[in-house]
């Protein structure tokens, strides 16, 4: 188990894309000493706006969640929150589609 800053995890994620990026912050359960304000859940914000309201560490080791559900939006990819047994950490999928596959010649 190890301490992660959410904010510096987020920074280092979405680099400099950060000016254009766009955050959904979908839950505050269970993040009690976070001080994202409860008015602004649920609602596209501007990630470089809120990025302060996620500087937070939180333990990414296994147990329950201890951080924000969120998604950001960036040209290219969506960031979320993701568990699996029970480690949590933030991945990325392609925001459009594309070819994973070369085509054959």
């Amino acid at each position: 188990m190890s301490k992660i800053n959410m904010k510096e995890d987020i920074l280092d994620s979405v680099g400099k894309k950060v000016n254009t990026a766009i955050i959904i912050v979908t839950s505050d359960s269970d993040v009690s000493y976070s001080k994202f304000p409860k008015e602004l859940i649920g609602i596209p914000q501007k990630l470089k706006k809120v990025i302060d309201y996620l500087d937070y560490d939180f333990d990414n080791g296994y147990g329950r969640q201890q951080c924000h559900d969120f998604f950001i939006y960036t040209k290219e990819e969506i960031f979320y929150i993701h568990e699996y047994d029970g480690s949590t950490y933030l991945c990325s999928i392609p925001r459009n589609p594309e070819n994973y596959l070369k085509p054959k010649d």
